[in-house]
């Protein structure tokens, strides 16, 4: 059944939605998911080759039945039941290569070699792509990056966000993570690029009134 988008109009409008690419199914990556596709995004591509652990249900939308099986498998039964959208998923670690033209790219990775990946592929293909949000987690505290490949400015600043491997933390998304942080950075998400769509500027969402919690906007 469609889903009726009356009360969202004036906040967002789904006919200005653009595909989507989701890089990481895990705490932001699943719940960044059900995000927009609840607010009517119907072109969303998953990519992870994981499968769901135990310990992942506290902070995702996975629970304890769904342990051992894909991720982007369970995702996209349980998009397709909470928000009507069928979702096309790629069961395998991104490793490389072209990302479709045009489409916005959600980085929910661990790693930062994982990010500099992603981010070598979007600079060969700049002129291509003009949104990547990326998340960063650990324990309660959270960033958000929104960054368009083709500015100067934004490549300058979110290249000096990526550490050289051997001073980087071992981890930074999903680390000992905790719900709220998983909800947060989701909504703060699905705002930014629903903004960045309806005017093309990158006005990135608050952060909560902690001092734990941090929203970079390039």
């Amino acid at each position: 059944m469609a889903e009726n988008f009356a009360h969202q109009m004036n906040l967002f409008d789904p006919r200005l939605a653009r595909p989507v690419v989701v890089i990481g199914a895990g705490a932001i990556g699943s719940w960044v998911t059900l995000a927009l596709a609840k607010m009517g995004v119907s072109d969303i591509t998953v990519i992870d080759g994981d499968t769901v652990a135990s310990h992942n249900g506290s902070m995702s939308l996975y629970t304890g039945a769904d342990t051992a099986r894909l991720k982007v498998e369970v995702l996209r039964e349980r998009v397709r039941e909470l928000a009507g959208v069928e979702i096309k998923v790629v069961p395998e670690m991104y490793s490389g290569g072209p990302l479709p033209k045009g489409v916005t790219v959600i980085a929910s990775v661990d790693t930062i070699p994982a990010r500099k990946l992603i981010w070598k592929q979007l600079l060969q293909q700049r002129f291509s792509h003009d949104l990547l949000v990326d998340t960063r987690t650990s324990a309660a505290y959270a960033e958000v990056y929104a960054v368009n490949p083709k500015n100067g400015r934004d490549r300058e600043e979110y290249e000096r966000s990526l550490p050289p491997e051997d001073k980087a933390a071992p981890q930074t998304c999903g680390f000992h993570g905790v719900i709220f942080a998983s909800l947060h950075v989701a909504a703060c998400v699905a705002s930014t690029v629903a903004r960045y769509w309806q005017t093309g500027q990158k006005v990135t969402c608050r952060p909560l009134k902690s001092d734990t919690f941090e929203v970079v906007k390039l």
